[in-house]
């Protein structure tokens, strides 16, 4: 297994692969095979993908983003595109994307401790 770890300004290329699969919680990070490759992508509003939904509605109470609301990910996110390029790249690997960002998010409270809410 190839795991790669995306922070905010980083981006590291690898063996492309076939299939992205999101991995939300550790029963489904139990399912990553030794030939897969998994990312984390960690970061706060800019790894996100804020201000960038997946459905932007009006009002704005109706944009739709990956997560529901609460981290505010987006597709179109800078980690979820290089995932996904990575994706079609094709090779017989599946990737696994652990899409971690979350709107304000900092490293004391989101990486050194459970980020519990929103800062606003």
């Amino acid at each position: 297994m190839r795991v790669i770890l995306l922070l905010t300004c980083l981006a590291v290329a690898v063996t492309p692969a076939k299939a992205l699969q999101l991995v939300n919680d550790s029963r489904q990070a139990r399912g990553i095979g030794t030939g897969d490759v998994w990312i984390a992508a960690l970061g706060d509003s800019f790894a996100s993908g804020e201000g960038n939904p997946n459905v932007i509605g009006a009002p704005i109470n109706d944009w739709k983003w990956l997560d529901g609301e609460f981290c505010n990910r987006s597709k179109h996110a800078w980690p979820y595109q290089i995932a996904e390029e990575i994706t079609l790249r094709a090779s017989p690997q599946t990737v696994h994307l652990s899409f971690l960002a979350c709107t304000g998010a900092r490293l004391e409270n989101g990486l050194l401790k459970l980020y519990t809410s929103a800062p606003f």
